[in-house]
């Protein structure tokens, strides 16, 4: 049918219609979704695969692989899984619990040194699980605490399992939250930028620190991730260059069809003069080589640092749990927003 296929994801086809018109195709096992402006090139898509396979067209896209979609009058697309947050609240009697402002208490590490473990972690696998399809679908602002939450599997303690609940009546309290993916900004003035942070020792135990990163296109944000590191950094400028470098490599996948140089944001000032540094100094020898991938980046133009202030550092959400204010604060520069009712799907 004249598609190609994606280098970057093997379930995505592209075909050029020329005239700066395109056509996608998005494939899951047997559900499909197919994006094009013009109509008549979609019903040709599902004439031609008509002939060979018994298909059912169901019009504009409302839901896919359990994720809502919805169409403001603006144009711009929400995706949600109210749904699924709901189920899971009833699943495990949550449905009537008191909701909570934040996903994660902040004082998490504190408490959790001192508590008990679980005789049976069987609930706590299964609902991991279920939290991390979400948050890597749909809501970022659980990312720090699913990922954190995700490393007891093995030998969680009450104090984690009273997290990993927090968490949910936290989602229930948001089902209505979808992520915006769209820009009223036109298609010369879309730009990919990325917002970097650590938080450095965050885990009391191991003392490893933690990293985070989000990358918006436009007003949307399109990947995050929030990772412990693999090594002990002796310096909070360490553990944001170790972060960076993590934020790099994802920077050079998703900048393939980029030519200027993307925008990542840091707010350590030593981890950006560290970059722009020739030669190593004594107190960065023992740094590991595969951590200066980002030095090679900066120096040959595919990423620009620029120092951004830690109370706008949007990857700070990423790092560490959050109080009520900056929750709030970072979910809404997450793109998260309450749908409202009556918009179309």
């Amino acid at each position: 049918m004249g598609f190609n296929q994606s280098s970057s994801d093997a379930c995505l086809y592209m075909k050029d219609l020329g005239r700066g018109e395109w056509i996608y195709l998005l494939i899951y096992v047997d559900d499909i979704i197919v994006a094009c402006r013009l109509q008549e090139e979609i019903d040709k898509v599902q004439r031609e695969l008509g002939q060979h396979f018994r298909i059912t067209a169901l019009g504009p896209v409302s839901h896919f692989l359990g994720i809502a979609v919805t169409r403001g009058d603006d144009g711009i697309y929400t995706i949600n899984q109210g749904t699924f947050i709901q189920k899971i609240a009833e699943e495990y009697c949550l449905d009537g619990a008191k909701k909570s402002s934040i996903p994660m208490d902040v004082g998490y590490y504190k408490h959790s040194t001192n508590s008990e473990y679980l005789p049976d972690n069987t609930k706590y696998h299964s609902l991991v699980g279920s939290l991390l399809y979400i948050s890597t679908n749909t809501r970022p602002d659980i990312a720090a605490s699913i990922s954190i939450l995700s490393r007891k599997i093995k030998n969680p303690t009450d104090v984690d399992w009273t997290e990993l609940k927090r968490t949910v009546k936290y989602l229930y309290g948001t089902a209505n939250f979808g992520l915006k993916l769209g820009s009223t900004v036109t298609e010369g003035q879309l730009k990919l930028e990325a917002f970097c942070d650590a938080d450095w020792a965050g885990d009391t135990v191991d003392r490893k620190s933690n990293s985070g990163f989000v990358f918006r296109l436009g007003q949307s944000s399109v990947s995050w991730g929030s990772r412990k590191q693999p090594c002990v950094s002796v310096s909070t400028m360490e553990a944001e260059y170790v972060a960076l470098a993590e934020v790099s490599q994802e920077a050079t996948w998703l900048r393939e069809v980029q030519s200027a140089p993307t925008v990542v944001w840091e707010d350590n000032r030593s981890c950006i003069d560290f970059v722009a540094l020739e030669k190593q100094n004594r107190r960065s020898k023992h740094i590991d080589t595969k951590f200066h991938y980002v030095k090679d980046l900066v120096a040959g133009g595919a990423i620009t640092l620029r120092y951004c202030a830690t109370d706008n550092m949007l990857a700070d959400v990423m790092t560490k749990p959050l109080g009520p204010a900056k929750m709030r604060k970072f979910a809404d520069m997450l793109g998260l927003v309450a749908i409202k009712a009556g918009h179309r799907s």
